[in-house]
Parts: structure tokens; C-alpha cells; sequence
């Protein structure tokens, strides 16, 4: 997960690719608009203001999402203002950005709190649970093959796109590993070097690629396949297999 420093927020590098999101003076104004007034007059835009806060300020970007969702139902008269936000928290969330030295300023600042011509008698509000996300993507990028040629340097192999939605950006990384020694007896599984494969362009959903990389050294064993990696056109979310797991 990439961390970004205050002064070069500006560029967000991500292996070998740089995405350009918001300087960070322009990101600091724009969550100012969820604090505006006029999404405080109600109560409940109020109670929604707090927790878009607490999620900016935490860096949960997909709960920020959810949570901007539920803005733009309720304050529908700042649709666009909400969908401009909104599309710079994807931003981050697509990169899983995580910030440094997070601006104090906003985060330390107390939320404005609606104006109430009466003293309401206190209750108890129970706490709203967070609306689950179920993403639209269905199935997974597998190698179907793979094979290495025995004292040479090539991999070969075939991917293919089993979800339900054109893939990019595919890249298997694989292992080249022995499992017999020199009188073909079995032994635990060694790993001799690691590699891996770019596919250039975007496969469709159903079909299958080849694929061919170099490794470093002579190959004295055989490929394995470690994971795929991948990015859904659909949604522009990345894909794994196997899933990677999330750090909360």
C-alpha cells in the first residue's frame, strides 16, 4: 500500500504506473463542502456529516463511499458537488492510498452541529450499521497452463478471463521450484527463483491468452503458479488470485 508524502501528494506511484490525483490544498477544500451548512440543517445530515469525517480522518475510503451514497439520496440538490467528492475518495480507494501527516486542521475541528430552536428530550438513537458493498464482479483470472523448458530460461503458459467483465493490466508471477533429487527421489518443495509474466492489452470475458517470460537462471525444475494479479474494467477495481487480504 502506497504512502504518500504531504508535499508530493501531487503524484501516487503504483508499481511501474503514476496516477495523478488532488494537490492537497484542493483535497482539504473539498472535504470543507461536507461541513458546509447546508448539509447540517437536518439532523441526520448532521449525524452523516460526523461519520464522512471520522472516515476521511481515519482514511477509510470505501466507507467514506458509502457514507457519501446515502448524502446524495438525502441532499439531492447537491448531487453534482457530491459526485465530484465522491469520485476523488474512489481515487484513493482505488489506489488504497494511505497519507501521511494527515492535515490536523480539519480532523481536530469540531463538527458543526445543527441550530435548534428547542431543547429536543434526549432518546436513544441506536447506531446505524454501515451498508455492505456487493461488488457487480463475478468469477476470476486463473492460469490454466503453465509449463517450463527444462534447462532453458522460457516460461510458457495460458491465462483466462473467467469473470464477467474485460480484464487488463494481467500479470502472473510464478515459481520455478524441484520436488525430486538427482536419483528421483521425492523432497520437500524448493524454491529455485521466482518470475513472472505481463500481458499487454485487455482479454474479454471467456477467453483465454498465452503467455511467455525469461527467467534469470537455468531452469532445473518445474513452474508453479504463485498468483494472478489484474484490473476489472467495470468498476476499475483490482482483482487477485488468490484474493489478497485486505489489512483493516
Amino acid at each position: 500500500m502506497p504512502y504518500i508524502s504531504k508535499e508530493d501528494f501531487t503524484a501516487l506511484e503504483v508499481g511501474t504506473m503514476r496516477f495523478r490525483i488532488l494537490a492537497i490544498a484542493t483535497l482539504i477544500t473539498t472535504i470543507g463542502l461536507a461541513a458546509s451548512p447546508s448539509l447540517s440543517q437536518i439532523d441526520l445530515n448532521a449525524q452523516l456529516n460526523a461519520q464522512l469525517k471520522q472516515a476521511v480522518c481515519a482514511q477509510q475510503w470505501r466507507q467514506a463511499i458509502q457514507i457519501l451514497d446515502r448524502m446524495r439520496a438525502r441532499v439531492p440538490q447537491m448531487e453534482s458537488e457530491l459526485v465530484s467528492y465522491r469520485r476523488q475518495i474512489q481515487a484513493l480507494a482505488n489506489t488504497r492510498a494511505r497519507i501521511q501527516n494527515w492535515p490536523p486542521n480539519y480532523c481536530t475541528a469540531a463538527t458543526s452541529a445543527p441550530v435548534q430552536a428547542t431543547q429536543p428530550t434526549p432518546t436513544a438513537t441506536p447506531a446505524t450499521p454501515a451498508t455492505p458493498t456487493t461488488s457487480a464482479i463475478t468469477g476470476t483470472v486463473a492460469v490454466n497452463q503453465i509449463e517450463a523448458v527444462f534447462r532453458g530460461r522460457r516460461v510458457r503458459g495460458t491465462v483466462a478471463n473467467n469473470t464477467n467483465n474485460p480484464v487488463t493490466q494481467i500479470k502472473v508471477t510464478y515459481n520455478i521450484v524441484r520436488t525430486t533429487d538427482a536419483d528421483g527421489q521425492t523432497i520437500p518443495e524448493q524454491v529455485l527463483q521466482t518470475g513472472s509474466a505481463a500481458i499487454a492489452g485487455t482479454i474479454q470475458p471467456g477467453r483465454q491468452v498465452p503467455f511467455e517470460s525469461l527467467v534469470n537462471l537455468q531452469i532445473r525444475g518445474s513452474a508453479k503458479v504463485v498468483s494472478v494479479a489484474w484490473k476489472n474494467t467495470l468498476d476499475g477495481s483490482d482483482g487477485a488470485n488468490p484474493p489478497r487480504r485486505i489489512a483493516q
